[in-house]
């Protein structure tokens, strides 16, 4: 079947949290079909199918943008890494896990395990990550606070891109559990890239209130380049020792965080409307 976009569409499921397809896309920077994982109108996947493309990262997690050089950038320091995502998406950033490294994904919604465990889709987690990779399902506030502290090298936050963003993730509150669960010169990564919300703000102030250093970098792909080989990333990266952050402060493209004068988000104070006119009065933000 053909979306109206005119792609092909392989899969349509709904669940509690929307509806989910996996449409195909041809696409010559990436040797021709990619699959794409779309809940709603958001992108949250994208995998090559040719074999000489088939594990390369791509989209907001390709090499070059903010995320895949957070990867890079650790695994340059450390090795036998121990990592967390929240939010599974195609479970593009699989393909990141080195031997002796391991990957846990922490995602609410269990029709998009279902998918991104399919190799027929996506096959990231199956055949590309060359350590353990396991998903936890529930609602990661929980699930990550139930984890052995001082477990993570990393934890990423990629649960933001969406029209709906759940704020709960973003609060003072949620940043300590997060902290509790990484290292003392663990790195938790925010994935802040989103179309309507100025969230730099908001999680910068939540950082500071949280005890931590936070750097920013906005990837901005090359003009003409294909979206879908490396799109634009808007990343905050916070750590509570600042000497985990010093490669990247030292790196031009990185730079502190700004909280712009908001007040921290908490699980009393939310300020989405705050968020939404700092984004229209700057769509850069």
């Amino acid at each position: 079947a053909l979306a109206p976009d005119g792609r092909q569409v392989l899969l349509t499921a709904r669940s509690f949290f929307g509806v989910h397809r996996v449409k195909v896309e041809n696409v010559p920077e990436l040797g021709g079909p990619v699959n794409l994982l779309f809940h709603g109108t958001t992108l949250h996947g994208a995998e090559p199918q040719n074999a000489e493309y088939l594990c390369r990262p791509s989209n907001y997690y390709a090499s070059v943008t903010a995320i895949g050089q957070t990867y890079l950038g650790l695994e340059a320091q450390r090795t036998n890494l121990r990592m967390g995502v929240v939010g599974l998406g195609g479970g593009s950033v699989a393909a990141y896990v080195r031997p002796g490294d391991s990957l846990r994904f922490f995602e609410i919604d269990p029709e998009v395990n279902r998918i991104a465990s399919n190799p027929a889709y996506f096959r990231y987690m199956s055949d590309c990550a060359k350590g353990p990779v396991d998903v936890v399902l529930g609602d990661a506030r929980l699930t990550v606070a139930r984890e052995a502290a001082g477990t993570y090298d990393l934890i990423h936050l990629d649960a933001f891109s969406s029209d709906a963003i759940p704020t709960h993730l973003l609060t003072v509150e949620a940043l300590n559990v997060y902290f509790r669960a990484l290292k003392p010169t663990g790195v938790l990564l925010l994935h802040i890239s989103n179309r309507n919300l100025a969230l730099e703000g908001p999680a910068a102030a939540a950082a500071k209130a949280a005890g931590a250093t936070a750097l920013v970098q906005r990837y901005r792909k090359p003009a003409g380049g294909n979206m879908l080989a490396a799109n634009s990333t808007d990343v905050m990266i916070l750590s509570r020792d600042p000497r985990a952050l010093a490669a990247f402060a030292a790196d031009p493209r990185w730079r502190p965080a700004n909280d712009r004068g908001v007040r921290a988000w908490t699980d009393d104070y939310t300020n989405v409307a705050g968020a939404l006119i700092a984004k229209m009065m700057d769509p850069g933000a």
